[in-house]
């Protein structure tokens, strides 16, 4: 790592409101791979991203790393509320250039210096808009929606947003470290966006955003013209609001046919034949189907048993 302690060249892009810290700032060229703080290190020194790409990642309990942040050109990081770094931070592209500006100094100054007080406030707050724009794609549910906004946010903070195109400045390793998902996941839904005409990718890294509307809404749907989508949505509107009114016309015919109908088309319900059940116990059912007691017939033998006085 060399260190350049006249920092103006490396430093010309800097945005204008921080050109107090030019002053103070020392160049670092790092190579690919390389730390720039460490975590559980003393807090020394707060960075800036000047050229290339770090990574901020965190080591699991069993062993497994995860990146939780991503460091482009123009990026503050190392603040922390405790006396240590809470994660290391690695150089990702080969010659990544990053400015260190000595803490306990830049407190100093921000004391006495109003305007440099709201300026590092305000790095401080775009650092936790860049980790609540992660937390939202580590919420999405699914691989491809993750995806799908991993790459609608680097659009958004890389490319020309005229082009919709953008470079991917990790490997498809760090990415699946990023979005907590195993790289041959990421391959695959990298590919199924790419079949359904979402995005266009030449080689492992360049992404060109075809419908951007579509990644936005979780890479859920395939592409096709905005226009043609527009007129099937409203055929199929009108085909659905033409078969209710069609049922409705036929309910509302159906009642009026119904209501207009003589009583003669509609003959009065049989009335329920008498039982023929033969009586049993000297009982029998009666059309109420309920047991009476059975009367003999005319010429019956009980009709003609003579009564006895006793």
């Amino acid at each position: 790592m060399n260190n350049t302690n006249h920092s103006a060249p490396a430093l010309a892009n800097q945005p204008k409101r921080l050109d107090k810290l030019a002053s103070i700032a020392a160049v670092r060229k790092c190579h690919r791979g390389q730390e720039i703080c460490s975590q559980g290190q003393p807090a020394e020194y707060w960075y800036r991203v000047t050229s290339g790409t770090a990574r901020r990642c965190v080591v699991q309990p069993d062993g497994r790393r995860q990146i939780v942040e991503l460091l482009l050109p123009g990026d503050f990081f190392g603040f922390t509320a405790l006396n240590e770094y809470d994660s290391t931070v690695e150089a990702v592209t080969e010659d990544t250039i990053v400015a260190s500006y000595p803490r306990r100094r830049l407190e100093m100054l921000a004391e006495s210096d109003p305007q440099l007080s709201r300026e590092i406030h305000q790095v401080t707050f775009e650092a936790l808009s860049r980790l609540q724009a992660q937390l939202m794609i580590l919420g999405r549910i699914t691989a491809t929606e993750k995806v799908s906004s991993f790459l609608l946010t680097m659009a958004e903070r890389l490319s020309d947003q005229t082009l919709d195109r953008v470079d991917l400045p990790i490997s498809r390793y760090d990415i699946a470290d990023y979005l907590g998902l195993s790289v041959e996941t990421v391959s695959r839904s990298l590919t199924s966006l790419k079949n359904r005409g979402l995005i266009a990718l030449s080689g492992p890294r360049s992404v060109r955003i075809i419908d951007r509307d579509a990644l936005e809404e979780g890479g859920a749907c395939n592409a096709y013209p905005k226009q043609l989508g527009a007129r099937r949505g409203s055929d199929n509107l009108s085909t659905r609001s033409s078969r209710a009114v069609r049922a409705s016309v036929r309910s509302a015919e159906r009642l009026s046919y119904l209501s207009r109908a003589p009583l003669s088309r509609f003959p009065a319900p049989e009335r329920p034949k008498a039982c023929t059940m033969p009586a049993k116990d000297g009982l029998r059912l009666n059309d109420l189907g309920r047991a009476e007691q059975a009367r003999p017939e005319p010429g019956h033998p009980d009709q003609q048993r003579p009564v006895t006085a006793t």
